[in-house]
């Protein structure tokens, strides 16, 4: 049930706790450089990698890998402008400012305008070059691996994990979870777009509670059956174990969508579903029902069952 709700990114990863007093402990021992979250204790405890430094207009320490990180940190978080430099271009051989680099697997192409960019391109038309949205340089994505991220429903393209970790720090807020009220960054949260709004959820749970609830505050609202068509009222819903919800004018329609999920043949497998069925009182009971299906395959099809107006078991 706590699948989530203790999922915390560190870094390059995404960790997942039982307890809040195993991240805790987890945090205690953590120690990553304040700007790309390299993992300072991962050569080995080695107390020598890394360094303190006072940053801020409060001087407070943090750790850095580099002074490099350190540069780009204290850049970042006074919104400086990137200091830029003269180098000869790649393509006119002329010593001028750089106004765009290349990032290829051999080297960083320095070129001192779009024309030249654009020529570079052209002969270079093999390459799958991308704009990486943290640096602002080019980036060849056949060569390098690419990373990906969405932010408020748009894709974001990073030429490394650095960036992307950076990103992540300038653009990082705490919201409370719109059910439980937990509190954790936006990018440790599930975002989700309901009723015009967008709600952050903790878990997986919370979201499946949290649509339960409101659909339950909307028993005369007339929806389309994800199963027949009709615009009637929705009597029925799914949740399903992607936490996606699925509403239904009948039983009937309810029945015929799960038997899509069952699997023809004979077998020792099993097909396994979870109902949880509120009445008109508010009471839950929970039903669970198994059947047979293919040889060496199992598929496991998790849901929730509503009914507003009476218990119906099966």
């Amino acid at each position: 049930m706590s699948m989530g709700k203790y999922s915390v990114r560190f870094g390059y990863e995404t960790r997942q706790f039982c307890t809040s007093t195993c991240l805790e402990e987890f945090k205690k021992g953590l120690k990553a450089c304040s700007y790309c979250q390299r993992d300072l204790n991962s050569d080995g405890g080695d107390e020598s990698v890394g360094f303190l430094a006072p940053v801020g207009e409060k001087g407070q320490f943090k750790d850095f890998c580099s002074p490099d990180c350190l540069e780009k940190y204290d850049t970042m978080s006074h919104n400086l402008p990137i200091q830029l430099s003269a180098h000869e271009c790649a393509v006119c051989n002329k010593p001028k400012i750089v106004i765009v680099e290349v990032i290829t697997a051999e080297k960083t192409v320095k070129l001192c305008s779009d024309v030249c960019f654009a020529a570079f391109k052209f002969v270079n038309d093999k390459m799958k070059i991308s704009l990486c949205n943290m640096c602002k340089k080019y980036f060849d994505t056949s060569a390098l691996p690419e990373q990906i991220m969405f932010y408020e429903d748009q894709p974001l393209t990073f030429c490394s994990k650095t960036c992307q970790n950076v990103q992540v720090l300038s653009k990082r807020k705490i919201c409370p979870c719109n059910w439980c009220k937990v509190k954790k960054y936006n990018f440790d949260m599930i975002r989700k777009k309901m009723n015009n709004s967008v709600v952050y959820m903790c878990s997986l749970n919370c979201l499946a509670l949290y649509q339960v609830s409101l659909r339950a505050t909307i028993g005369k609202q007339k929806l389309k059956c994800d199963w027949c068509g009709k615009t009637e009222k929705a009597n029925f819903h799914l949740t399903m174990s992607d936490a996606s919800l699925r509403n239904f004018c009948s039983f009937e329609c309810v029945d015929k969508f799960r038997g899509q999920y069952k699997v023809s043949g004979t077998g020792t497998a099993t097909v396994t579903s979870s109902s949880l069925i509120v009445g008109a009182t508010g009471m839950v009971s929970t039903v669970t029902t198994a059947n047979s299906s293919a040889t060496n395959t199992t598929s496991k099809f998790f849901y929730f069952l509503i009914k507003k107006n009476s218990h119906i078991g099966y």
